[in-house]
Order: structure tokens, then sequence, then C-alpha cells
């Protein structure tokens, strides 16, 4: 039953972004599905959860779901962080690298520019 779905998040993030506390706690909570490194040059921190190495509708699959959800929620939550999604299964011919920027607080109002709500003032 089921089929190999490979999926991995990397994650890049700058100094004690807010929101970082509750993911590090995340992390030493699931030390069987992460890596985090030490603090490197210009207090970037890389972290990286691994495939769960089951087939999809096996529990362990269904529990590495459940904590990728998580950690990716926590992850939409800290300031300035880079997030790549990679998935790679039977069906695909090469893996999928997604790639998102959680933007930080003191740019928002940057991307705000001409918009609706610029022109109001």
């Amino acid at each position: 039953m089921g089929y190999i779905k490979k999926q991995w998040i990397l994650a890049l993030i700058v100094g004690q972004s807010e929101g970082r506390q509750e993911l590090d706690k995340f992390i030493q909570e699931n030390t069987k599905f992460f890596t985090k490194s030490q603090e490197m040059t210009n207090g970037y921190t890389n972290y990286v959860m691994y495939w769960d190495g089951s087939k999809e509708g096996w529990d362990s699959s269904n529990m590495g779901d459940v904590i990728r959800g998580k950690f990716i929620r926590l992850l939409n939550g800290v300031e300035g962080a880079t997030i790549y999604e990679i998935t790679d299964d039977e069906h695909r011919d090469n893996p999928e690298i997604n790639k998102r920027w959680i933007c930080p607080k003191q740019y928002k109002s940057l991307l705000k520019v001409g918009s609706k709500e610029d022109e109001s003032r």
C-alpha cells in the first residue's frame, strides 16, 4: 500500500527573529526529524526537516505529515525566514522545489506603496 514520496523542508533564519523560540522548542521535541545548524556568520541559522522514510498512507508517513505541517506553520510565523520545500516521488522526472520568503515587519509597509491604503495618506 502507498508509494514513496520524499519531502524535505530547508529553512534559513536570520538572527533572533520573532517566533524563533517556539520553533526551536518544537525542533528540540522532535529531534528525530530535524537538524539545526549553529548560528553562522551574520546570524544565519539553517534548519532541515528530513523525509520520514516511509510510504504514503503508513502511520509513520502520516505522523511525518503532521510534524511537517506544524513546522511550516511555525516557520510562517518567523520574520525573514526563507523556506524551501523539496518534493520527489516516483511520478516525477525531477524534484519539485518551492521557495517562500516571510517578509519582515519593517518591510511590509514597502509592499503597500501604490495601493489604495497608500493613496489615502
